[in-house]
């Protein structure tokens, strides 16, 4: 298993940061798509911070707004379970670090993505 912490200097040997980003936006979209009346997300590519203040707000919107849908998210996400059951079940993780594993967990189906299928 590829730690999810460790991923940034792999995937910066293939792609440019901008090209990640673009990318990154286009997975979350395409995970995210199940949730009913999502539209289109407007991500913010000029730095990674502002893009996971982007994804914070979404999250954090359908977290409140409707769980069951929000659960779906982020099973399409495909975080490890360690991940989001020390978020959602202990609260050992925080939101901002939960945050940050997704991010990270769509950067990695990005690079693995570029990496094994030519782009």
């Amino acid at each position: 298993m590829i730690d999810l912490e460790k991923i940034s200097g792999l995937v910066e040997d293939l792609l440019s940061r901008e090209e990640l980003l673009k990318r990154a936006a286009a997975q979350i979209q395409k995970d995210f798509n199940l949730l009913e009346g999502m539209g289109e997300v407007v991500f913010d590519l000029d730095s990674e911070e502002q893009f996971k203040m982007v994804l914070s707000d979404i999250l954090s919107y359908w977290s409140k707004r409707d769980p069951e849908q929000f659960m779906q998210c982020i099973y399409m996400v495909d975080l490890p379970e360690h991940i989001f059951k020390g978020f959602y079940q202990h609260q050992a993780i925080s939101w901002d670090k939960f945050v940050d594993f997704v991010f990270r967990r769509e950067v990695l189906k990005v690079y693995l993505r570029a990496k094994y299928a030519g782009g």
